[in-house]
C-alpha cells in the first residue's frame, strides 16, 4: 500500500472532513492488521507522527468577583450564555458561568469567531455544538472556583474535579474491578483519593468526548493509566480513545484535570491559566 497516496487521498477527498479523516485511518488500520503485522508497525509509526493540538485554558473566578467586573463580562456574553448564568441563583455558581463563557469566548477568537452573536445547537444527549462552525470542537468543565475549557479539531472532553473527602465505595458503583483492585492496593486513603479522582476525571472526559454523556455508563469503560488509550465500549463507540491527565496551573492545586480526544495520536498540550 502507498502510504503517501493514502494520505492524500484522506486529505484530499472532498468536501474535506476531519471525522472522515480518522475513520478512514481506523478502517486502514483494522485492514492492515489482518493483512500484515509489519506493515501495519510501519503504519502506525506513520499516523504517530501525526500530532494534534488542544487548546486548554483556566480560568479563576476571583477575578470576576466583584459586581463591576462581573456585569462587564456579563454583557460581553451571547444570549446563550447569559440565559445559562441567569438560571443559577448562587453568586457562586453565576461566576463559574460565566467564567466558562469568558473561556469559550477566548478560544473562538482563535478562529475569529465572536461568541456574542454565536449559535448554539445540541445533540440529542445535550452536547454543545457551534451551528455555523461544525468542525470547531470544544468542551468546558468546572470546580470549586475554577474553570476549564478546552478547543480542538476532533471531538473532545474535558473534566476538572477539586480534590475533596469522598465516599470510596463509590468506586464499585462507577469503576470496573480491575480499577477498584488498583484503588484498594494504596494503603494510604489520601493515595485511594487520588486515584479515584484520576479514574473519574479520565472516565467524564471520555463520556463527554463520546458526545453520550451519563447515557454510557462509567462502569462500562476500562481505563488503562499507563498506554492513555481508552478501548471501544460495546454498544456506544466504535474507535479508540486517547487522553491526557493534565498538570493543572500552580495556582490550582488541589485539583485533578483530564481531556479526551477522539484519536489515537499524540496530543500536544497548550496549557493556560486566563
Amino acid at each position: 500500500m502507498n502510504f503517501f497516496l493514502t494520505s492524500f487521498l484522506i486529505k484530499h477527498s472532498y468536501p474535506y472532513n476531519k471525522q472522515k479523516e480518522e475513520d478512514i485511518l481506523f478502517v486502514i488500520i483494522l485492514c492492515l492488521k489482518k493483512w500484515n503485522t509489519n506493515i501495519l508497525f510501519f503504519f502506525c509509526i506513520f499516523c504517530h507522527n501525526k500530532t494534534m493540538a488542544l487548546t486548554i485554558s483556566f480560568y479563576d473566578t476571583a477575578k470576576i468577583s466583584s459586581p463591576q467586573v462581573f456585569s462587564s463580562y456579563f454583557s460581553q456574553m451571547s444570549e446563550y450564555r447569559q440565559n445559562k448564568i441567569n438560571k443559577y441563583k448562587k453568586q457562586s455558581d453565576k461566576n463559574l458561568s460565566l467564567a466558562v463563557g469568558i473561556l469559550i469566548q477566548q478560544g473562538l477568537a482563535q478562529y475569529g469567531i465572536k461568541e456574542k452573536t454565536t449559535v448554539y445547537t445540541h445533540n440529542q444527549n445535550g452536547k454543545p455544538f457551534i451551528k455555523k462552525h461544525p468542525e470547531i470542537h470544544f468542551n468546558v468543565s468546572h470546580s470549586g472556583t475554577f474553570a476549564m475549557a478546552v478547543f480542538a479539531d476532533s471531538e473532545v472532553g474535558c473534566d476538572i474535579e477539586k480534590i475533596q473527602p469522598i465516599d470510596l465505595n463509590l468506586s464499585y458503583r462507577f469503576f470496573c474491578p480491575e480499577e477498584c483492585e488498583i484503588i484498594f492496593s494504596q494503603k494510604k486513603i489520601s493515595a485511594q483519593i487520588e486515584l479515584f479522582y484520576r479514574f473519574w476525571t479520565i472516565k467524564e472526559s471520555f463520556i463527554k468526548a463520546t458526545g453520550f454523556g451519563l447515557s454510557l455508563p462509567m462502569d462500562k469503560i476500562k481505563v488503562n493509566l499507563n498506554d492513555k488509550i481508552i478501548c471501544p465500549v460495546k454498544g456506544f463507540t466504535n474507535k479508540p480513545y486517547y487522553f491526557e491527565e493534565i498538570d493543572c496551573p500552580q495556582q490550582t492545586t488541589g485539583f485533578k484535570a483530564s481531556v479526551c480526544a477522539s484519536i489515537a495520536t499524540p496530543i500536544e498540550i497548550l496549557n493556560s491559566l486566563l
